[in-house]
């Protein structure tokens, strides 16, 4: 679903693409080859790629974002930034926006120089400095000057430690649950543990108000390049910055004053939500708070292998992305759980297609609501081409920020439920995971080894969130859930029965949506047994 994110790959690997016909035309010099699996990638998305460019102003009439040259006390926010703003004051959101990493070190790390490059990136990236503020009953942003007190990285030696592993899970817990105060910086916090002569762990928790998934690999891609050229004493050389997140925000909040743009996408979205009414398609083990609640556990399952081939053959039969045959099967799911033929998930975009902000850092990433509307009677093959259309119009219409859609659409409002949908989908590719490489493409760090250090996530945003990776044609999902109101053994079964419903969507193109049957054997026989014993 990432297209942004692979166009932007394209643009800096000097790769040339463009449209011709129903065709994507693909260009390089000869000392850049393209890599098959860049090139599977391409043909994965090639109708998602092909929607998005021909329907992208700013991809074929490229304008730059204008800078704000008049320096300023404080300036406009982003709209998704006045949720988050809203959100913080209440208790029990605090932290349930913050993004946790933990990485495994392998090999002399020289604490200086990781100090340093990250003053460097706080110097560089506004957003790493800007505290938020209320001016008039208004929320404002204002952008500190830099000091080094604000980018500090705490330094732990637990070499000697005679309970290194019950320090080092109190330190990730402790870490990972940080209370920021937004009107004070740091808005993010860094820590060094070193547990041997060479390895270490680095942890680090920012707030999402500064920052977004395509924000961290940015980060970490530049810390680790600057770090990798001072070990090495060699001139750091990172790309301009173009603007700073305050420049994007003037100039989304002045594009959503255009007429045309007005005409164009708010119109789209206002049509397609119209009349939402429940969205709930999924009953809950436990009844549902009075507010809303974060508390989450993580299921982290690999998809067999006839289920992960099942989606190639889906996607090659029926010409759509594999992004498009996983929402069809999750839909589908839903459908058959609920009976409910107006089907809403939610997914993410990442609000990068401007080229000028592919090396920021900042809160971009827009959420988009996938409206399908199911009927019993559908044969699989329409249904899915429903669903691609649904994906390709999202694709199209997504500038238009998720949270200014809650306040024009939605009169009223449950507190103990998220607007418009409680689960969500999102597919990612395990480079976007690894891609601890720097952005000229070559090793992030020299003599060094990087790992994920495991982390239990005990939040959960949605009620369910299914996140997707494709990894070498296998497909891992890690299934977020709300532990008030799902248990783990539901959560299981609700894989159980997404996996059967895959494995049966490439049995007839012809087959009723009302013929998929999502229970495994062992569950129609344990049904059949209690039928026999009444």
């Amino acid at each position: 679903m990432k297209v942004e994110e692979l166009i932007a790959e394209l643009k800096r690997s000097n790769i040339h693409i463009e449209v011709i016909g129903d065709q994507l035309k693909i260009s390089s010099n000869e000392l850049n080859i393209i890599p098959m699996p860049l090139i599977e990638r391409l043909k994965a998305h090639k109708s998602e790629i092909i929607q998005f460019i021909n329907s992208s102003e700013k991809f074929n009439n490229y304008q730059s974002i204008p800078k704000i040259l008049e320096i300023k006390e404080h300036y406009s926010i982003s709209h998704a930034q006045k949720r988050l703003l809203i959100l913080a004051q209440h208790d029990n959101s605090l932290m349930a926006y913050n993004s946790f990493a933990a990485k495994v070190l392998k090999g002399a790390i020289h604490f200086e120089f990781l100090q340093q490059a990250l003053d460097i990136l706080v110097y560089r990236h506004e957003s790493l400095r800007t505290i938020f503020i209320t001016i008039e009953g208004e929320f404002r942003q204002k952008i500190l000057d830099f000091k080094e007190e604000y980018s500090r990285i705490e330094y732990i030696d637990l070499r000697y430690s005679t309970m290194k592993e019950r320090e080092i899970i109190n330190k990730c817990n402790s870490h990972s649950k940080i209370l920021f105060n937004l009107d004070k910086l740091p808005l993010f916090r860094a820590c060094l543990l070193q547990t041997g002569e060479a390895t270490f762990l680095f942890l680090f928790n920012i707030h999402h108000i500064i920052s977004d998934g395509w924000s961290l690999k940015v980060f970490f891609s530049e810390l680790m390049y600057v770090y990798n050229s001072l070990s090495n004493s060699k001139a750091v050389i990172l790309p301009t910055l173009n603007i700073q997140y305050k420049d994007f925000t003037k100039w989304q909040n002045d594009q959503l004053k255009d007429e045309h743009f007005q005409n164009k996408h708010r119109s789209y979205w206002h049509t397609k939500l119209a009349d939402v009414e429940d969205h709930a398609v999924l009953m809950t083990d436990y009844k549902r708070p009075r507010t809303l609640t974060y508390n989450g556990r993580l299921l982290k399952k690999m998809l067999p292998d006839d289920a992960s081939l099942t989606t190639k053959k889906l996607m090659n039969c029926y010409n759509v992305s594999l992004f498009v045959v996983l929402v069809a099967s999750l839909k589908l799911l839903l459908f058959k759980y609920s009976n409910q033929e107006d089907i809403i998930i939610g997914t993410s975009m990442a609000g990068r297609d401007h080229s000028d902000l592919e090396n920021q850092v900042g809160f971009y990433v827009n959420s988009i609501a996938l409206r399908t509307k199911v009927s019993k009677n559908d044969l699989y093959a329409d249904f899915i081409r429903k669903v691609n259309k649904t994906v390709m119009e999202g694709l199209e219409f997504q500038a238009y920020p998720f949270d200014m859609l809650v306040d024009e659409i939605l009169q009223f409002r449950e507190l103990n439920r998220a607007p418009f949908f409680d689960i969500k989908i999102v597919l990612q590719n395990m480079e976007d995971i690894q891609g601890m490489r720097n952005f000229q493409g070559s090793e992030a760090l020299t003599d060094i080894e990087i790992e994920d250090f495991p982390v239990e996530s005990e939040v959960c945003i949605n009620d369910l969130s299914f996140r997707f990776t494709a990894d070498d044609g296998k497909l891992l999902l890690d299934i977020s859930f709300n532990t008030d109101l799902f248990t783990s053994g539901r959560v299981e079964q609700i894989y159980e029965h997404l996996v059967n419903i895959l494995r049966q969507s490439t049995q007839d193109p012809d087959l009723e949506i009302k013929e998929f049957d999502y229970m495994t054997k062992e569950e129609r026989q344990k049904l059949m047994n209690n039928y026999l014993n009444l």
